[in-house]
This record gives structure tokens, sequence and C-alpha cells, in this order.
């Protein structure tokens, strides 16, 4: 039985809080314990830059661009071996192409929302900006070739072999996830450090006044 993102929402979420909740509060009560943006005083810009920032996004993204090598291994290796024009080749070929163009869509959306909403952050990358320049003009080339301008095929060619340096950013995905995930751990740590240190100090403080009543006390007897 096929269910709908509809029912889905409305098996998570009571129907009398599904009535009285907007598109917005119904994303962020599914999504925001797990990207930590479901606090109300944060703005939908703010809460949009934390996602496409999480180690989720760079997951999801690690995800698409071996999906997309795939396909374009996949549609050089049918290129190559169909020579006699088999039906069934070409049916694979087309599906590939097509799902390779999807995600193509997918990286471009990607790139609008990095433009828009973590700009600073993605113009210091030059990773980001040679990966995005490559997504545009295999875009670009994608849609030229597929209206069967064929005298682009070595273009198109040269363009999936460069599709492949975004295997580069696979690695670099995997270096980024791991690398906040240590950033996180390590605040942890001094975060906690710092506790302990207040907590010393009040230890310390509560002895350094036990000893000089206690000393009082010695004087006092002495007396």
């Amino acid at each position: 039985m096929k269910i709908t993102t509809e029912q889905a929402v409305k098996d998570i979420l009571p129907t009398d809080t599904l009535s009285t909740m907007s598109k917005e509060d119904i994303l962020t009560s599914i999504f925001g314990p797990a990207l930590n943006i479901n606090d109300k005083n944060v703005s939908l810009y703010d809460k949009i830059r934390r996602i496409l920032l999480s180690n989720y996004m760079h997951v999801a993204i690690i995800f698409l661009v071996i999906l997309d090598s795939v396909c374009v291994t996949c549609e050089l290796i049918i290129e190559a071996e169909n020579k006699k024009g088999n039906h069934i080749l070409e049916i694979a070929y087309d599906f590939f192409k097509y799902l390779g163009f999807s995600i193509l869509c997918i990286f471009i959306v990607e790139i609008v929302f990095k433009l828009i909403f973590i700009f600073d952050e993605f113009r210091h990358s030059k990773l980001e900006i040679i990966d995005a320049v490559i997504i545009i003009i295999s875009f670009f080339a994608e849609i030229i070739y597929m209206k069967g301008k064929r005298v682009l095929y070595a273009v198109f060619g040269l363009i999936a072999i460069f599709r492949f340096w975004r295997i580069i950013r696979i690695v670099n995905g995997f270096t980024v996830t791991v690398r906040k995930r240590y950033e996180a751990k390590i605040e942890k740590l001094k975060d906690e450090k710092n506790s302990l240190i207040k907590e010393i100090e009040s230890l310390k403080n509560e002895l350094n006044n036990k000893q000089e009543l206690l000393d009082q006390t010695k004087v006092a007897n002495d007396f």
C-alpha cells in the first residue's frame, strides 16, 4: 500500500495538533530534534543555514555524489558497449541519463541555497566554487545534449569525466563531517572542563570557609 507524505505526517503528529500547525511548524517538529532547529526563537533563515551546514546535509550530498558517479559510469559503459543499438541497453542508458540529470537539478538547487543562505562560507571555499562551476557547466551541457545537439558529443564526454572530479567532494565531505564531529566533542569537553573548574573553585571556597570556621571554633574553645 502506498503511503503519501501527508499520511506519514498524520501518523507522526496528532490530528488536532496538525490542524493548527503551519508547514514550517510541521517540518520543524519532524526534523527539528535531529537538526537542532526546533527553537521558536530561531528564524527560518537561520534554520536553513543550520540544515545546509549540518552533517546530515553533508551525508546526503555524499550519497548523491556517489549515485551521480554511478550514473555517469553506467552511461559511459553502455555508450561504449552498445554498438549495435540494443533496445534494452538504450532504455538503461536513458534511465541513467535522466537519473543523473535529476541529481544535477538537485545540485543546482543546492548551489542556489548556498549562495542565498551561506554565501560567506561558500565564497571562501575553493572546492565549493570549482564544484559549482562543474555542476553548472554539466547541467547546461546535459540540456543541450538531451535536445539532440550531437555536435557537443565530445564536450559531453569531457564534462562526464569532469563530473568524476566530484569524487574529491566525497573525500572533502567525509573530512568536513569528521572535523565537525570532533570539533563538537572538543567544545563539549571544554564546557565540561570549565564546569569542573568552577566546581573545584566552589569546593575550595567551601573548604576554606569551613577551615576558617573550624579555626574560629578552636580559638573560642581555647578561651
